[in-house]
């Protein structure tokens, strides 16, 4: 799918936007203060830029992006949406309301079921909220901003399907798009490719690809590691309480890290062309 000729919303590529980064600085998540999932985090989400957070169940990757969204309260350390240089102070997100965070940071879940079954243009509305407020009506929507949400993640032919009619990789889509209509400087989506097929993974990436090169900052958890070493600028990897590495994905999707982090051993290539790893099981032997 071509996304070049694809363009967004004028009010998606605004540079004028406030905030350039997310700034976690040694925070502690779970809980219970007694036994913290993860603690002495330390990581950033800036804007134009993918971070992918990789780790085994459990490990914490869903807590950490509900924490940053401030559905959940950190046991510790501090989270901070930092402005451009010379447009202000930092704020903690605990400070934010509902709607003005909203309009900085939004979470694409991983496990979002339609129930209903409205229309995939009237879904992709209730985006709208930080902007219309509950009470929002038809009438104040900005309907051509909303065509070029669905135009951008490719579901205009579907405006119209209820959306309890969709297949996996076109829901997921439609719910992207739904966030995109918030127009939030930041997005953070848990395990975005799960239970796809190769072909809806690689449009779902393309579409976050796209979204990072118009100056939205992008973090996404992921468990196939190699979705991470072909998109992520970033890679934070926590396993076993901590942050076990954070960095480029050529320095910390390793072997050696690999197998700390899963207890499994890897083969690690490097791609000639981009430099990028390629992570590939070791055989499995019978006994």
């Amino acid at each position: 799918m071509n996304r070049d000729a694809i363009v967004l919303p004028q009010e998606c590529t605004d540079s004028s936007v406030s905030f350039s980064t997310i700034q976690v600085q040694n925070l502690s998540i779970g809980f219970s203060r007694r036994k913290p999932i993860l603690h002495g985090l330390e990581c950033s989400i800036a804007r134009g830029r993918i971070l992918a957070v990789v780790g085994p169940n459990g490990s914490g990757k869903t807590t950490l992006f509900r924490t940053i969204t401030g559905e959940l309260a950190p046991l510790g350390g501090g989270i901070w949406c930092v402005p451009e240089i010379g447009a202000g102070a930092k704020l903690s997100v605990l400070e934010l309301g509902a709607r003005r965070k909203a309009r900085i940071i939004t979470r694409v879940l991983q496990n979002e079921y339609p129930a209903w079954p409205v229309s995939v243009r009237d879904y992709i509305r209730a985006g709208a909220f930080a902007e219309e407020g509950w009470l929002g009506g038809r009438a104040g929507a900005n309907q051509e901003r909303l065509a070029e949400v669905m135009r951008f993640v490719d579901v205009e032919d579907l405006a119209e399907r209820p959306v309890t009619q969709l297949s996996g990789g076109e829901f997921k889509r439609v719910v992207i798009a739904r966030a995109l209509l918030q127009d939030p400087d930041f997005f953070l989506l848990d395990e975005p490719t799960a239970s796809l097929d190769i072909n809806h993974q690689i449009e779902i990436l393309e579409i976050l690809q796209s979204l990072a090169c118009s100056g939205k900052g992008i973090a996404l958890s992921v468990h196939d590691l190699n979705h991470a070493a072909l998109i992520a600028d970033e890679v934070l990897l926590v396993g076993k309480g901590r942050v076990l590495g954070y960095g480029t994905p050529a320095d910390i999707l390793n072997a050696g890290l690999i197998q700390e982090a899963f207890g499994v051993r890897v083969d690690v290539q490097f791609d000639l062309e981009s430099g990028r790893p390629i992570i590939m099981q070791v055989p499995i032997r019978r006994r």
